[in-house]
């Protein structure tokens, strides 16, 4: 198959690829009593990982949601003792994110629940799949992470003019 027809296999299975990744994904953790980690509040957390404190906008231009709806999910990870939220000490009209200790662990619980769905569904591929469906996906993390840095590289560019 050449690469036009893969990419019309492809389009004509979104669906399936998709549900594929919606399952893998879903596997979140509970904290507790309720307390589920999805794969939004997991993003948020990531993002707020990189640094020791970000501010709303640049949490919403790294996870790519809107502010109101962003608002809202901090609002709720705030009350679940994920993330604190406290007053920039150099301007008091802006909010400082942090993430604390529980939001750490919500990261890590996260991934280790993904590791056990992903190695449940390796288990039912044959040897032959699984080794070209981890290549792959390997692939698409590398592709990404390359996107990305090309991404801040123009935008960096950009604001220098």
């Amino acid at each position: 198959m050449n690469n036009k027809d893969h990419l019309t296999f492809i389009a004509a299975h979104l669906n399936e690829l998709s549900s594929l990744f919606h399952d893998l994904l879903s596997g979140g953790t509970f904290l507790g009593p309720n307390k589920r980690t999805s794969i939004s509040r997991y993003k948020i957390l990531k993002s707020l990982d990189m640094s020791e404190s970000q501010c709303l906008t640049a949490v919403s231009n790294c996870v790519n949601y809107k502010k109101n709806t962003l608002s809202e999910l901090i609002n709720r990870m705030v009350n679940d003792g994920l993330v604190l939220r406290r007053s920039d000490a150099r301007d008091r009209r802006k909010t400082e994110l942090a993430i604390t200790a529980a939001g750490r662990a919500a990261i890590k619980n996260f991934e280790q629940a993904f590791l056990r769905v992903m190695n449940g569904f390796l288990d039912t591929l044959p040897a032959p799949l699984r080794g070209s469906f981890l290549k792959s996906l390997g692939s698409l993390v590398e592709i990404s992470l390359s996107y990305k840095k090309k991404a801040a590289y123009v935008q960096n560019k950009a604001k220098a003019k």
